[in-house]
């Protein structure tokens, strides 16, 4: 992130006029068109009040919105005393990069951003992606709900022309691309605070990455307009586990959410506990692999739905995020200031953490597992548990179904049991073909062992199982034809594999030698089993 300070505002006369006018769209865009160069009267044309003041005040009927617009359009003219070069284009027939890109300007429904730059299509689909991360940010801490009416806590403060976050757009898709597509830029005047995103478009527009970095630009956003004062030497900062993790948490509350990851990492909770990843710098962010992110971007969601999820959470986030992006001291200190849960123990964030990622990766009933998925619990499910003549509990497949049919009815309740249960449980998650085809069929085959009939139970056996081989073998062939194709049709190597590969590295170079007595006997035991 860029820091400038002390840049000093001033004034230019512009050109150019300028016909205004408001959709009725999703985003207010204020769109500016040069009059011809012959159109342009000697000495230099009409100021902006002249002219811009009058087409502005045709559309906008409110006093309040014609303030802002015309507040914006001041602080735009401060910024081109270097673009001089630009007006004389201008005068000349002509428009330089600059003087368009100031023409070329959008604000957003909600009015917390300025875009500039692009094309107007590119500016309305941006304008959107940022506003609905705004509006999400306001749904995941309750501050109003889906129809925008308040639900609790302070009102959404009306932005200050201030504060409006300003989105640069540059190139076009297909340029050559920066090494950076996206950057921020902070920069603290004598008397306010700039909030710049600059967006390159040469790849288009990367989603998650720019999520991120528009909800990371809200925070500070948070703070300037809770009439928090900024020194010229102060240093605003919000570590990306805080908006890497709230981006998480508002993905969490969507219904089509995937927890797999959760699942995955509530057996190694190691990879990232909380305190590393509070410690990790933007610049040790911006270089985590594919698996890494993965990991952490789960980590960081578990610890901020946590701080959310507890007690008086939600009131707690507000106010957290309206301090975190000035404050000076540690952040755990802020945390357990804000969230009174959180200050029993030293521990008490680690263990808020764990019974997070634990809820986190239960499966929902909604949660549709794969066939492999199904194969894998289907084949542990299908089993008889029975005493024999000798009184010993028998655990057997469900092929040796003829000697449970030969006990009494409660034995052969007690028996069926188990399977009945779990493939109960397993309808409602397995995959759809096997819903019908395979799991209600085995449903009727125990419901008929209970009864203590056999209709049939060996063929319909064989049956399913053949069934069940032949599913296995289409998505076996399927797997593999879409790994050929996209394969064959990569314009570009992703990096997964080698990030995977690169991770185990780290974890066993990561792992420390011990040399106490016991570990070294332990050692030795494990080379002689080898």
């Amino acid at each position: 992130m860029m820091m400038m300070r002390n840049r000093q505002p001033v004034q230019v006369q512009p050109v150019v006029s300028a016909k205004c006018w408001l959709t009725a769209a999703s985003m207010m865009a204020v769109t500016c068109t040069s009059l011809p160069a012959e159109e342009i009267p000697a000495g230099g044309g009409p100021t902006p009040t002249q002219v811009d003041g009058e087409a502005i005040k045709e559309v906008y009927a409110e006093a309040e919105e014609f303030a802002l617009i015309e507040a914006m359009r001041r602080k735009m003219a401060a910024e081109a005393e270097a673009k001089k070069s630009a007006a004389s284009e201008a005068a000349e027939g002509g428009m330089g990069d600059d003087a368009q890109r100031r023409m070329d300007t959008s604000m957003s429904a909600s009015r917390r951003f300025l875009l500039h730059g692009g094309d107007f299509a590119s500016r309305t689909a941006i304008s959107s992606l940022a506003d609905d991360v705004h509006r999400k940010l306001i749904q995941l801490l309750r501050e109003r709900d889906e129809q925008g009416k308040a639900v609790g806590g302070e009102q959404d403060q009306k932005i200050d022309s201030a504060n409006i976050i300003d989105i640069r757009l540059h190139g076009k898709v297909g340029d050559p691309a920066p090494k950076r597509t996206l950057a921020k830029e902070i920069n603290i005047l004598d008397d306010s605070v700039q909030l710049l995103l600059h967006l390159h478009l040469a790849r288009g527009v990367e989603t998650e990455k720019l999520q991120q970095a528009v909800l990371e630009m809200l925070i500070y956003q948070r703070y300037l307009q809770s009439g928090q004062n900024v020194d010229l030497n102060e240093r605003l900062l919000v570590w990306p586990w805080l908006s890497v993790g709230l981006m998480e948490a508002i993905r969490l509350n969507e219904p089509e959410a995937d927890r797999r990851v959760y699942q995955a990492l509530a057996e190694h909770m190691e990879l990232f506990p909380p305190d590393k990843v509070m410690q990790l710098t933007q610049d040790e962010f911006a270089s985590l692999n594919a698996v890494s992110y993965a990991a952490y971007r789960a980590s960081a969601g578990a610890l901020v739905s946590a701080m959310i999820t507890q007690s008086g959470g939600r009131e707690g986030m507000t106010e957290f995020l309206n301090d975190v992006a000035g404050y000076k001291g540690e952040v755990e200190n802020l945390m357990r200031e804000h969230f009174q849960g959180m200050n029993l123990s030293k521990e008490s964030i680690q263990k808020f953490w764990e019974q997070q990622m634990l809820r986190e990766g239960d499966a929902r009933l909604t949660d549709q597992m794969s066939i492999d998925e199904t194969e894998q619990k289907l084949s542990s499910y299908l089993k008889l548990r029975y005493r024999n003549e000798d009184g010993e509990v028998v655990t057997a497949d469900l092929s040796h179904y003829k000697e449970v049919l030969d006990l009494d009815p409660i034995d052969r309740a007690y028996a069926c049991y188990g399977v009945a249960t779990d493939l109960d449980r397993l309808s409602y998650r397995c995959f759809d073909l096997y819903r019908r085809d395979i799991v209600a069929n085995y449903q009727l085959m125990v419901q008929a062992i209970i009864a203590g009939k056999d209709p049939g139970i060996e063929a319909e056996l064989e049956r399913l199982q053949l069934l069940r081989m032949q599913m296995i073998a289409a998505t076996q062939r399927v797997t593999q034809y879409l790994d050929w194709y996209q394969i064959t049709n990569a314009e570009e190597v992703s990096g997964d594999f080698e990030s995977y590969s690169k991770l185990l590295e780290e974890v066993a170079r990561d792992e420390k030698m011990r040399d106490d007595a016991v570990s070294l006997y332990l050692d030795k035991a494990q080379r002689l089993i080898r």
